[in-house]
């Protein structure tokens, strides 16, 4: 490997010779999930570098980090698995690999897709943009149903407010038979119109004919 990050090896090894492969993704992971060591390949695809500890998972996509994190914590490592790494764009792209361990780190050789596999990894891209765009609609859409049920729930109560207003006013209410004050639920006596307009909404005003004649007899009147 030509990283001095890397972890020692042995000449003349297999993982020595990929150290310096154009052709394939090497990587040497930690038990704590750290990447300790790269090929030259890995660090332009994937922006490995030495100047802090980076985690494995943090090259990967969401999905992809949390089932090797869970792999890595059992222990259950298999000796192939499809992974999908993000580029230097944070774009995705889906690469098969090979999986071992020294029982020290775990090696990950990532072996370029063949052209096969190009249109499989290019429509699986499109499926992952689709699902964000109807999440984004169901956001959306989720949105207007909550925007919708609180209409709803004011117009309720709306109605539940006409319907006590009604009920008063059909009750048995109490009128002097003297002035045609009305007795109030604080047992105070008001006027027809005072009590109906803090009592019903239905309430407006207008005037009966005897009054509208006088009004305009009012007018008409020089003095």
């Amino acid at each position: 490997m030509s990283h001095a990050q890397l972890h020692p090896i042995a000449p003349g090894t297999a993982a020595a010779l990929l150290g310096g492969s154009r052709f394939a993704l090497y990587l040497q992971i930690d038990r704590a999930g750290a990447v300790v060591g790269w090929n030259d390949l890995a660090a332009v695809l994937l922006s490995v570098h030495a100047k802090s500890p980076q985690p494995f998972t943090s090259l990967l996509t969401t999905n992809a980090a949390a089932s090797f994190r869970q792999l890595l914590e059992t222990g259950e490592l298999p000796p192939r698995i499809d992974l999908e790494f993000l580029d230097l764009d944070m774009h995705p792209f889906a690469v098969r690999c090979g999986v071992s361990t020294d029982g020290v780190l775990v090696h990950i050789l990532a072996e370029p897709a063949p052209e096969a596999d190009a249109l499989l990894t290019r429509t699986l891209l499109s499926t992952n943009q689709e699902l964000a765009v109807m999440s984004r609609e169901n956001a959306r859409k989720s949105r207007e149903l909550a925007a919708a049920k609180a209409d709803l729930e004011r117009v309720h109560e709306e109605l539940k407010t006409s319907h006590w207003h009604l009920r008063k006013v059909h009750e048995v209410i109490s009128v002097c038979m003297e002035c045609g004050k009305i007795k109030s639920d604080d047992k105070d006596w008001e006027k027809v119109a005072e009590y109906l307009l803090k009592n019903s909404i239905l309430t407006s005003h207008g005037l009966c004919p005897a009054c509208a004649a006088a009004f305009e007899a009012r007018l008409d009147d020089p003095r």
